[in-house]
């Protein structure tokens, strides 16, 4: 992604990890929309809520519907 988006920077580990207080300092200080793999979103929802911004953080969980 950063190939086509030049301002965009990205901060990794070693592992190739996504560090993303490092990418956006402020992250706790914007207004934050998330969805994604449950994994993903719990792990997003963890860090706001260390960073005392859960409030800041909107989310949206799409569910398989029965059959």
């Amino acid at each position: 992604m950063a190939a086509h988006h030049r301002e965009l920077h990205v901060v990794r580990d070693a592992e190739g990890r996504l560090h993303l207080a490092a990418t956006v300092p402020d992250f706790a200080a914007r207004a934050t929309y998330l969805c994604g793999p449950p994994a993903l979103m719990a792990r997003v929802e963890r860090m706001w809520d260390e960073a005392g911004a859960a409030a800041r953080l909107r989310h949206e969980r799409f569910v398989v519907a029965g059959v």
